[in-house]
């Protein structure tokens, strides 16, 4: 059993400071009935505080709850006002000793169990590389593959595997088992959470709490929100220097005197429904190519340095097929580990605006109060797939949602375009929203570099030819949905190795995938414009075209759209097989 930890009253008051506010919004949320940050899918049931005495040794915040089966779970977080996770920080050396505590339960690893570290000083690793390292852990689905690919150069980096290597010292040196299944488990359990409460100014996680705690008021008692804030944490430190615990009913109990409460507003329905939309925006989204999942690591870091300078609305940009949405999906998966977000996409967004939207997801209240809501738990992220392919009464909701976004502090709106997106038209995206969140300089998807290219030539020995670098090919091989098209061959199937095999296997899909509903009509458009082509057109007016085949087309950019129903003429294929301008 690890030693109990001094209280947050004998920890210096900034420390004390810092560790109460953590304590305090999990206990408003559990006021709130809104579920734990760190445990999206449960619902709190109790709160307890400095109770390493009693199993649980990473024991500033410990969070009991049940996920919609009605399975326990928990999440141990120790608060630490700053820590580095560097080899020598002494700080994490003493988080680990607390982790190796916890994990010689036996019962641990067979629960619903989480870890957290919560830190107010944010740093690029803390904020990015070391919560993509656990996301990744959490992807793999075994400790062989985990490891395999930690350990395969430029796949992950170099500050990954020290952090790793750094986890795996501390466990041995406190006596906890140090082998890769342990590690993995470890590290698909742990999160790291960043409070910006002591920001010297504009803190967004004490705007967001005084926002959810004037939602917990009743109507007319909106104004003493500042107080309902202050309430939980002095409360937090009362219970933490008794190594005490409270649930929703003794807390509402025990402020009733002071506070008028509005009724009872639980929201855990309205974010499973949030959680369904995000998950079927980007199910068909594959972050991976053949089981690898490429670095990407100059797009990532890119996204990173732009929300780090404080800058809000983040476009990544590039043509069709080089992994942008792939990219979007990760960085929605590392924070939905913490909370729920948004996920927009073309066809999977509520249309004509907020209020039908509201009424889908039964919300009682207006947009400011929904995002601000889940921008308390951590979740003040937008995500929008796709730009270019929204319809005009999905942009409607779109924009309401955007708009209400650039009031909530903090919150940040990550986006998919293709190159040209507000280029040769004008973007649809409602502009003052976009200056006030504070527009970035837009990330570029490139096509995969050699050493990416490598990786997967490493990772699929029956392509190693098709996947050189010198490749005459190279349109394909370096367009990741035109590569994982090739790669779905069955491991018997012939390979398409020259430039007219490809085109061939290209044009007998019809541009996409054989099977969806649209391939049929899509391979009678290809052949008559093809035929159109022959005889000298420059430009196809494609007003009476079949509009569901012209439309995926152009989504695959196996046709550029030049607006008003016009598609460019060709004469020649390239090696993927796409009509080129003459």
């Amino acid at each position: 059993m690890s030693k109990k930890t001094a209280p947050p009253s004998a920890t210096g008051p900034a420390g004390a400071d810092f560790e109460a506010r953590v304590g305090a919004a999990q206990m408003l949320a559990m006021l709130k009935g809104a579920p734990a940050r760190g445990l999206p899918d449960v619902s709190i049931e109790r709160v307890e505080l400095q109770r390493a005495a009693d199993g649980y040794p990473l024991d500033d915040v410990i969070i009991h709850g049940r996920d919609a089966g009605g399975e326990p779970s928990t999440l141990q977080i120790q608060v630490k006002r700053e820590v580095s996770f560097a080899p020598k920080d002494t700080v994490f050396k003493d988080v680990v000793s607390q982790i190796a505590e916890a994990i010689k339960d036996p019962a641990f690893f067979a629960g619903q169990n989480a870890m957290a570290v919560a830190t107010a000083k944010a740093t690029g690793h803390i904020t990015g590389t070391y919560p993509d390292l656990l996301n990744r852990a959490r992807a793999h689905t075994s400790a062989r593959a985990f490891m395999r690919h930690l350990n395969t150069p430029k796949l992950y980096s170099d500050d990954m595997r020290t952090f790793v290597a750094t986890l795996r010292g501390h466990l041995k040196g406190h006596g906890a088992k140090d082998d890769d299944e342990t590690l993995w488990q470890v590290l698909r359990r742990l999160q790291i959470h960043f409070y910006d409460f002591l920001a010297e100014e504009g803190s967004s996680n004490e705007a967001n709490s005084h926002a959810r705690a004037a939602d917990i008021l009743h109507a007319d008692a909106k104004g003493n929100a500042s107080n309902l804030w202050d309430a939980p944490i002095n409360r937090t430190i009362q219970l933490g220097a008794e190594g005490g615990e409270a649930t929703a009913q003794s807390l509402t109990e025990y402020f009733r005197s002071r506070f008028q409460f509005e009724g009872d507003p639980r929201y855990h329905a309205v974010r499973a429904r949030v959680a369904d939309a995000a998950s079927l925006a980007l199910a068909d989204v594959s972050t991976t190519v053949h089981g690898v999942s490429l670095p990407r690591t100059k797009q990532i870091d890119a996204v990173r340095a732009a929300v780090a300078s404080g800058m809000r609305f983040i476009e990544i940009r590039g043509e069709a097929g080089l992994g942008k949405s792939a990219l979007l999906k990760g960085f929605v998966e590392e924070i939905a580990a913490e909370s729920r977000v948004l996920v927009f996409a073309p066809g999977r967004v509520v249309a004509r605006g907020w209020d039908v939207m509201k009424t889908q997801l039964g919300f009682g209240g207006n947009v400011n109060t929904f995002l601000r809501d889940l921008a308390a738990d951590g979740g003040g992220w937008l995500f929008l797939d796709n730009l270019d392919f929204y319809r005009p009464d999905e942009q409607t909701t779109v924009n309401d949602v955007l708009r209400a976004a650039a009031k909530v502090p903090g919150f940040i709106v990550v986006a998919t375009a293709r190159t040209r997106f507000g280029l040769d038209a004008s973007s649809w995206l409602a502009p003052e929203a976009v200056t006030a969140l504070g527009r970035a300089s837009p990330v570029i998807v490139q096509p995969i570099d050699d050493e990416e290219l490598e990786l997967l030539r490493e990772a699929e020995p029956r392509l190693y030819g098709l996947l050189a670098p010198d490749h005459p090919a190279g349109a394909v091989t370096r367009n990741l949905y035109l590569l994982s098209r090739l790669l779905k061959l069955p491991a018997d199937a012939p390979l398409p190795i020259t430039e007219i095999d490809m085109a061939m296997a290209w044009w007998a899909n019809a541009a996409g995938e054989a099977g969806d509903a649209t391939a049929r009509v899509r391979g009678r458009v290809l052949r008559e414009l093809g035929g159109r082509a022959i005889h000298g057109e420059i430009t196809f007016d494609v007003s009476t075209t079949d509009p569901t085949a012209i439309d995926a087309l152009v989504e695959t950019e196996a046709l550029s759209d030049f607006g008003h129903d016009r598609v460019p003429s060709a004469t020649t294929c390239s090696a993927s097989g796409r009509l080129q301008v003459c």
